[in-house]
């Protein structure tokens, strides 16, 4: 595929199977992927995405072109928007957050993605060994986010409550339904004023679709 036009290499890769496009994908130097990646329809980019580990996505990611990369996001599903925004360095992802339509007084551009979330069907003890694991990276651990299949956000519950519940219980049984949270997109001014009404520390972020995207 030397010397090659990478739309050129795209077409040829588009023709594998998925197995045999993602591994010559790989194969690729970090510059071709990233020529080559914008060729890609929509659906064989979200594949290869889901292929790559995240620290070559993040590569892939952070050199496209903004106006490529913002198309890309409008194709993926809130999920894997949120995964793939959350790779970018602070400047990329700036950027991003501006195009996707996350305005400079967005409360969407102070959230962070370091957080702990759980599916409702974990027990206590799976909830404090997921914390344990990984607890060192997020920002707060005063909360627990709580997210369904599809990563929309379902409750919260206060740390205190996971460590004074037996171990065998189920967070589905601590769980009410009754939570906070604030739209990314929410003027800054507006979100200041939901943590004085419910004196909060941390609320979560989501979006349109109730996706958790992040927390502040």
């Amino acid at each position: 595929m030397l010397n090659q036009h990478p739309a050129d290499v795209a077409e040829q890769l588009a023709g594998l199977d998925i197995k045999s496009r993602n591994i010559a994908f790989y194969m690729l130097s970090n510059a071709e992927k990233v020529d080559v990646f914008s060729y890609f329809e929509p659906d064989i980019q979200q594949e290869i995405v889901k292929s790559l580990t995240d620290k070559d996505l993040a590569d892939v990611l952070n050199n496209l072109d903004p106006d490529d990369r913002t198309e890309l996001f409008e194709n993926f599903p809130d999920e894997l928007i949120k995964h793939s925004i959350n790779l970018l360095n602070q400047e990329e992802r700036s950027i991003a957050l501006n195009l996707i339509g996350y305005k400079e007084d967005s409360i969407a551009r102070l959230m962070t993605p370091h957080y702990i979330q759980v599916k409702e069907y974990y027990t206590v003890k799976q909830v404090l060994a997921h914390i344990k694991k990984y607890g060192k990276k997020a920002e707060t651990l005063t909360y627990i986010f709580i997210v369904d299949g599809k990563n929309r956000l379902i409750d919260d519950l206060k740390i205190g409550e996971i460590l004074l519940a037996d171990e065998d219980t189920k967070v589905e049984d601590l769980i009410d339904h009754n939570f906070v949270s604030i739209k990314t997109t929410t003027p800054l001014e507006d979100a200041l004023e939901v943590f004085d009404k419910y004196d909060r520390s941390t609320i979560p972020v989501i979006t349109e679709n109730k996706v958790l995207v992040g927390i502040v």
